[in-house]
């Protein structure tokens, strides 16, 4: 805005463009429906119900055209500066002064996107975390994009956790559908899901000779 700024303070040091507080605004900023993402500044001739086009602009986004759009309704000052400017000088010295506001809302909105994609990509991934909260012992499901679990499931033994832990930790590609299953139909049903489908996986290795003994038959199992 430095420009703005520095064309305003000349216009206001030497009086050419001063606005008046007394009298309406005799200017109006709005959407161009002529073309797709331009605006147009209208100025009502005085006297008289009608207005004429005196500057018009196209832009490459609707998020630059609603800035321009805000930035001349968020100051009448400003928006009346921006007429007098073009009444006095022609349109041409009021595209700079708008390509500095049309250029920040382009590079917040690719910043928005950006940071949108961020999210979206981290919330498909899902990592398994063993934790203790208040002499209990979980297995939480999180999102990257989080910062709380979406499901857990808690122990009061650490050894039964970790029972669960060495099947659960070789399901990572199940993990999103795991999170949709429980939302359809509730964590418990999901927990009952995972310990039914942890207890078939231990039996089917047991029968294959492929578990170890003692209370975490599946310690030494790398999934298949």
């Amino acid at each position: 805005m430095g420009l703005f700024e520095r064309m305003h303070g000349d216009a206001a040091e030497k009086a050419a463009v001063k606005p008046s507080r007394g009298r309406p605004v005799a200017f109006r900023m709005v959407r161009d429906l002529d073309a797709k993402h331009g605006v147009a500044l209208l100025f009502q001739r005085p006297g008289t119900n009608s207005t004429v086009r005196i500057w018009s602009g196209v832009f490459d986004s609707r998020a630059e055209c609603t800035a321009i759009l805000v930035a001349a309704k968020e100051q009448a000052d400003r928006l009346e500066f921006w007429g007098r400017l073009v009444l006095a000088l022609g349109a041409a010295p009021l595209d700079p002064i708008i390509a500095v506001v049309a250029c920040k809302a382009r590079k917040e909105a690719i910043e928005d996107a950006d940071r949108r994609r961020k999210k979206a990509a981290a919330r498909r991934v899902i990592h398994l975390y063993i934790r203790e909260r208040k002499g209990r012992f979980y297995l939480d499901l999180e999102r990257a994009s989080d910062n709380t679990p979406e499901w857990s499931i808690r122990f009061d033994g650490r050894s039964e956790r970790d029972r669960m832990c060495d099947w659960l930790r070789w399901q990572k590609q199940h993990f999103r559908e795991y999170l949709a299953y429980a939302a359809a139909n509730g964590d418990h049903a999901l927990e009952k899901r995972l310990v039914d489908e942890m207890f078939e996986t231990e039996a089917r290795l047991k029968k294959e000779g492929r578990v170890a003994g003692g209370l975490r038959p599946l310690r030494m199992w790398r999934g298949e």
